[in-house]
């Protein structure tokens, strides 16, 4: 395809951030990282957009509007070894900023604004939306294991139970070290205040090495 397509934008992005879309163990195992994860910071943060390149969207999305499964179809190409479709729909959601069902430019923009040039606390925030799944404004732990093994799911990892790092598992020590008042559920204050508080959060975000 010529010109500022949709899937140029995001497999740059994904080419520029390949370190940080996993972790890997010592047997060099894709792990995903323990709260922000890599997927999750990096494949929803790709270049910034600016409104010249609105002709590239209009070429992938001729009506102006990009579906769910259209969406979808752009990360299985970037994660053929899994299954990313779960984890895709979750992130579309927040994309899909008026709940239409599809992803008009502007929300389009708006989003990789946040993802590629917001500050921390824009960025923490809106990671909160990607896990707080039914927008009540808390992060319950069976939202946070929804978005943990979508990403299992989206690198084809299949954790053993004996593992360290199920989903399972990695949720109960994002719990252990954000839930303050152990109420089994994360406010957005102590959303961020745990993020802010791990150094690996801010360098998933790609605000720490700089």
């Amino acid at each position: 395809m010529n010109g500022y397509t949709i899937e140029k934008q995001l497999a740059k992005q994904v080419a520029n951030n390949r370190d940080a879309l996993v972790l890997r163990n010592s047997r060099q195992q894709l792990i995903p990282h323990s709260l922000i994860t890599s997927s999750e910071a990096s494949v929803v943060s790709p270049l910034v957009f600016d409104c010249s390149r609105h002709k590239g969207f209009l070429k992938d999305c001729p009506n102006g509007l990009l579906t769910e499964q259209g969406f979808i179809k752009i990360y299985k190409q970037f994660f053929p070894q899994g299954d990313p479709s779960k984890f895709a729909s979750l992130v579309f959601r927040v994309f899909d900023e008026n709940n239409d069902g599809s992803i008009e430019f502007e929300e389009f923009i708006r989003a990789l604004s946040v993802t590629s040039r917001g500050n921390l606390d824009e960025k923490l925030h809106w990671a909160f939306r990607l896990y707080d799944v039914d927008d009540d404004g808390f992060i319950t732990r069976d939202e946070m294991y929804n978005i943990v093994d979508a990403i299992y799911q989206m690198v084809g990892q299949q954790p053993q139970a004996e593992d360290e790092n199920t989903p399972q598992k990695r949720v109960d020590k994002i719990f252990d070290q954000m839930d303050k008042n152990h109420d089994d559920r994360l406010t957005l204050e102590e959303f961020r205040e745990g993020s802010k508080a791990d150094p690996r959060i801010v360098q998933a975000l790609s605000l720490g090495a700089e």
